[in-house]
């Protein structure tokens, strides 16, 4: 499990890089076009079919990190108070929800992506067909589910809050 746990912080790390590479080249892209449209009346053609579900699918390439780093929030004063057998309970239940939350949301995000595939949806300007999009995000919120499960709960089962050694399981 602890190869596994590795590749998966690996593969989030990676991913988080390339989506914040994306975001950058989409704010150049963003910044191009909005120059055109001020110095020359002339926008890139297509960039706002493309913008929205670009900044979604990379935005949700980020996920994966987030669960990784454990950079949510956690509220950890009740699970203190009441002892390491509680503090145990309350962070595996925590991890259990946070891996629930982002299948919900995979699941529900496969059923848009192949709504939009059967309907033949597409971006207005480009014409584009949009499902490929939106099954490269319902991707990473699947990559982000399993993320949770192999590398949060583990970690919550240990009893231990990453930045609080005091505590004992």
């Amino acid at each position: 499990m602890q190869h596994v746990a590795m590749a998966m912080t690996r593969l989030s790390a990676g991913l988080a890089g390339l989506s914040v590479a994306g975001l950058l080249g989409l704010a150049m892209l963003t910044t191009a076009d909005v120059s055109l449209r001020f110095l020359f009346g002339s926008p890139i053609r297509g960039l706002t079919d493309i913008t929205a579900l670009t900044a979604a699918l990379l935005l949700s390439g980020c996920l994966p990190y987030v669960v990784t780093s454990q950079a949510n929030i956690t509220v950890r004063l009740v699970g203190r108070s009441l002892g390491p057998i509680a503090f145990r309970a309350l962070e595996v239940f925590g991890a259990l929800v946070i891996a629930l939350a982002f299948a919900v949301m995979a699941w529900q995000g496969t059923a848009f992506a192949l709504d939009t595939l059967q309907s033949g949806d597409v971006m207005p300007t480009l014409r584009w067909a949009v499902w490929p999009w939106w099954f490269g995000v319902a991707l990473m919120l699947w990559v982000t589910a399993v993320t949770a499960i192999v590398i949060v709960l583990p970690t919550a089962n240990r009893g231990r809050a990453p930045d609080d050694p005091g505590v004992e399981a």
